[in-house]
């Protein structure tokens, strides 16, 4: 008989369902208020969890006091006591995933469940900004309401746009990449309950279709990688190729058929320089590369990214679009490879996981990682990063976790 779910369950389910809410709230959304409200919850499970999460509490400590450090020759001291204060946040944010993940009668349920909610929310709000031309008043945008898209080379193109609650497209199909994981794992899990299977299907169907109108190429790639791995770990190659052949086709056919600008959208950039190929972004790493270099490879300090490829190049956009550039820029080559520590140890717990789904999953996640890791800037600067290296970390460990709270 399935156990009922608990409180941790439920302030799981309450976490990662906030995400939602995007950007409101400015400094104080809805995530973080959440994490600050459960922070006395969290103080009273990180007393039993010893080993479990030691140590990232010790890398917590080491990379808060780095920040604090760096506050001494950063470029921008006002964002970075704002991003110092971020930051901790965020790391409540995650070891509340790890810690309620710990006592929660169904985890994984829970999180999957918590990803669901919070995808389906935010698919409703863009499926009606794409179908009204409208967006949330209330959400602070970077860019232009009427959906005026700067291609870059003197080029733009006037198209709907769905950004639900975050500040700009790009940060919402980052969201969209993370949150598509978790709704395809529900579709394609052994025994799963069918009306969560049919929610599931319902918001992947809805979030695919977001990520082609917003026409990003990492978030089309992404689910391309998501959808190869899951369905080539359920059907043979034999089935999976005509499965895509005819997709492809019925694309084409639609395309026809309904001549939408949107795909005009996606052949520009498809056909200006291919999928992979983005020479404006290869020369925003590169002065990415170099600010890194002129900070004696020690970093630039905690808030400084934009001001200091400013310096570099004045010309620039100062936004690299790329995850592991902006810990490597800002706090240095030893965060960037803890950072990578982490994710390999992950990987390696994959490797042994039994469920074969589960073991899918978190596969698909680190092959189609490259992709969602180069969208959107900012990564550091949501939850939602933090929310789903946590709900991974749960995924790869479970038994592990489980194990332990028995001895408890």
């Amino acid at each position: 008989m399935a156990q009922t779910l608990n409180k941790y369950d439920k302030f799981l389910i309450v976490l990662l369902a906030s995400m939602m809410f995007g950007s409101i709230g400015g400094a104080l959304t809805v995530p973080r208020v959440a994490a600050i409200l459960l922070f006395p919850y969290l103080t009273k499970g990180m007393r039993a969890c010893g080993y479990y999460i030691s140590r990232y509490k010790t890398f917590f400590t080491v990379f808060i006091c780095w920040c604090v450090l760096s506050m001494v020759w950063t470029t921008d001291k006002m964002q970075g006591f704002k991003e110092l204060c971020y930051h901790t946040v965020h790391f409540v944010y995650f070891f509340e995933i790890l810690v309620f993940s710990k006592f929660a009668n169904r985890p994984l349920q829970s999180i999957v469940f918590g990803w669901i909610l919070s995808a389906a929310g935010s698919a409703a709000v863009g499926l009606w900004e794409v179908a009204t031309g409208n967006h949330l008043s209330f959400v602070a945008s970077v860019q232009d309401e009427r959906g005026s898209w700067n291609l870059g080379g003197g080029v733009t193109f006037d198209q709907s746009f769905a950004r639900a609650a975050y500040s700009n497209y790009n940060s919402f199909v980052t969201y969209i990449c993370l949150a598509f994981a978790f709704s395809l794992y529900s579709v394609f899990q052994n025994g799963q309950n069918l009306l969560v299977r049919i929610s599931g299907i319902c918001v992947s169907a809805a979030l695919i279709l977001i990520v082609i109108l917003n026409a990003s190429r990492g978030g089309l790639l992404t689910i391309i990688v998501f959808f190869a791995v899951f369905l080539l770990s359920k059907f043979k190659l034999k089935y999976t190729l005509p499965f895509a052949i005819v997709a492809i086709a019925l694309y084409l056919l639609i395309a026809n058929i309904l001549d939408n600008p949107i795909f005009e959208l996606i052949s520009y950039r498809v056909s200006d320089g291919g999928l992979l190929n983005d020479s404006i972004r290869f020369e925003i790493w590169d002065c990415a590369w170099e600010t890194y270099v002129r900070s004696a490879f020690i970093g630039t300090g905690v808030g400084s990214i934009t001001a200091s490829m400013l310096i570099t190049n004045p010309n620039i956009i100062a936004s690299p679009h790329n995850l592991f550039l902006e810990i490597l820029v800002q706090y240095g080559f030893i965060f960037l490879f803890c950072y990578l520590s982490f994710l390999l140890g992950i990987f390696k717990k994959t490797l042994r996981v039994a469920d074969r789904q589960r073991k899918v999953m978190l596969l698909a996640c680190f092959i189609a990682m490259p992709f969602f890791s180069i969208i959107d800037s900012g990564y550091l600067l949501t939850p939602n990063l933090y929310a789903f290296c946590a709900s991974i970390y749960v995924f790869a460990n479970i038994e592990l976790i489980n194990k332990q709270l028995q001895n408890l």
